[in-house]
């Protein structure tokens, strides 16, 4: 999606923006429980909305990334390299990558494991002193709420690829940008990583990261310009 560019962006440009790429950056991930594993792939079954249950075919290749978590743990960087045959049915999955032209499959390029997943939301309410924001998913009706860190919220680093936004500091990229609450409004789109609590609905999170886009100077007439173009989100 080629990026929006303004020499003067509203908040709510901002978040038109920011949804519309967020949707185009969900296409390429879902989530699901693993119904049945096969050699070199396993089938995921989805819910849809209105309640539906579909399947998926899943494809690994050695190159796929497989990472899982700890029990108890609420830190993204604490992502441990898996093998498929870690991967067993009845577990919750998140799977990104190169979703066939006909939808029944997906070639995946990571998976996390563990319940961990990727949701794409928008912010419907902030409770900085409970740290909790309430979400409201892209596709579906129902809110979430969502417990997390200020140390937890973060933001793309401006004009990087997608695999150089990291969640710590490495030779292939840079750290994340950190925000507070109070850098975030009601109607921003985010992506949060976390694991849904099915008691409670509520979900534990683990990072919340948004886009703001990038602030420049145009060469030309030295005006300030605002672009934000594709998101640019790789997952540990």
């Amino acid at each position: 999606m080629a990026g929006t560019q303004a020499l003067i962006a509203s908040r709510e440009e901002v978040q038109e923006q920011q949804k519309a790429n967020l949707i185009e950056w969900s296409k390429f991930g879902l989530s699901g429980s693993v119904a049945r594993v096969n050699q070199g792939s396993f089938i995921l079954e989805r819910i849809l909305p209105g309640g539906a249950k579909a399947n998926l075919l899943v494809q690994t290749s050695p190159l796929t990334r497989i990472r899982r978590y700890r029990a108890g743990s609420t830190n993204l960087a604490d992502a441990a390299a898996a093998t498929g045959a870690q991967i067993h049915a009845g577990d919750k999955v998140y799977v990104r990558g190169e979703p066939s032209a006909d939808g029944t499959s997906i070639k995946a390029a990571m998976i996390l494991l563990d319940g961990v997943q990727a949701l794409t939301a928008t912010i419907d309410s902030i409770d900085a002193l409970a740290e909790t924001v309430v979400l409201h998913p892209l596709g579906a009706s129902e809110p979430i709420k969502v417990r997390i860190s200020p140390s937890d919220l973060f933001l793309l680093n401006p004009g990087l690829a997608a695999p150089q936004n990291e969640i710590s500091d490495s030779p292939h990229g840079s750290k994340l940008q950190t925000l507070d609450f109070g850098d975030l409004r009601a109607g921003d789109s985010v992506v949060v990583l976390g694991k849904l609590d099915d008691s409670s609905g509520s979900m534990l999170g683990m990072a919340l990261i948004t886009d703001l886009g990038e602030v420049g100077r145009m060469q030309s007439s030295g005006q300030v310009s605002w672009t934000l173009g594709a998101m640019k989100l790789d997952l540990p």
